[in-house]
């Protein structure tokens, strides 16, 4: 579902919901503190045991970290057994970027790299998802600065194909869901949230949450 303004504890957050399970895949809160999960295929078992919970409440209720640090240190000191593997991003607002890789057997921590960084999931070919799609940025980004526009351009597009290994990703069983766009700003954070594959260029839901000072 688009994204709504709530509270996860007395820090405010803006996210999108898994309507299913009530959970989110990326969020923003009033610190500038960003975050989002990539589910990690490879290493998850064909069929959830029971008492696994889902991934997306986690990202929930890490949401009300003042830092990326702070919030990485929460998902470690989480009963990180109910989840099923994922890889999750923490960013904010002092440019510090710090990525937690859980495998269902330990969680390991490592800081982001240069503007370029490129995490992907894929259920079909994890590496080739990986390498194609790092290798279709680098190639975009080439002869211009990262920015905004170029970001959204390459997360629409189908590099070097429309396929399985495009960013925005076509199989017969599956297809890329939605597009969010976070920018955080001193006085605000804002969302926007494309609802349905981003090349088709479906209606943008746009929120924006007060940071605090």
């Amino acid at each position: 579902m688009p994204p709504s303004r709530r509270l996860v504890g007395a820090v405010r957050i803006l996210a999108p919901t898994d309507a299913t399970a009530l959970g989110t895949w990326v969020g923003v809160n009033q610190h500038g503190v960003a975050a989002t999960l990539l589910n990690r295929y490879a290493d998850a078992a064909d069929l959830p045991t029971p008492g696994t919970v889902s991934r997306g409440l986690l990202v929930h209720s890490v949401l009300m970290a003042r830092s990326a640090p702070e919030l990485i240190d929460r998902v470690r000191r989480a009963s990180l057994g109910r989840h099923q593997p994922f890889t999750i991003v923490a960013i904010d607002s002092r440019h510090r970027c710090l990525i937690g890789d859980w495998d269902a057997r330990e969680f390991e921590v490592d800081r982001g790299p240069e503007v370029g960084l490129v995490r992907t999931s894929s259920g079909r070919d994890q590496a080739e998802a990986e390498r194609s799609r790092a290798a279709a940025f680098a190639d975009l980004a080439k002869d211009q600065r990262p920015s905004a526009a170029l970001l959204a351009a390459f997360h629409r597009g189908h590099w070097p194909a429309r396929g399985p290994f495009s960013v925005c990703m076509h199989r017969e069983e599956a297809a890329t869901r939605s597009l969010t766009v976070v920018r955080l700003r001193p006085t605000r954070a804002t969302m926007w949230y494309w609802d349905g594959p981003p090349c088709h260029r479906p209606r943008v839901a746009r929120r924006t949450l007060t940071r605090s000072r």
